[in-house]
């Protein structure tokens, strides 16, 4: 991380040891990216969430994770602009809707329901 950004690591690591910063939750999921560079599209696809069980340990790689929502699949897309007719009439068809959703929320909910 300090290799790829380091004033964003520098101010992270701040907050931590001097606002005494530390993460409420921690979220895990799978992510699957697809990209259309001309109208600057970004569509993911985020599943198989899972939350820390009350570890907060940002670096623990074995931590333990239950599976959340394993049948949850959130579709994001972001655009900047110009949104494709193509895209617009397979997310707008018939029987589907709008919402929010928030992995953070999702996360801190299951963890203070069990």
């Amino acid at each position: 991380m300090l290799e790829e950004r380091p004033h964003e690591f520098i101010d992270f690591y701040e907050g931590i040891k001097n606002r005494t910063l530390k993460p409420k939750v921690l979220v895990r999921y799978n992510r699957e990216a697809y990209c259309l560079r001309a109208a600057n599209l970004r569509i993911t696809f985020d599943g198989n969430l899972s939350t820390g069980n009350n570890n907060l340990d940002l670096f623990d790689r074995n931590g333990s994770f239950t599976r959340s929502m394993s049948d949850l699949m959130i579709l994001e897309i972001k655009y900047d602009g110009f949104f494709p007719s193509h895209i617009k009439s397979i997310v707008q068809s018939e029987g589907r809707f709008r919402s929010s959703a928030s992995k953070y929320v999702i996360g801190r909910k299951y963890n203070y329901l069990y």
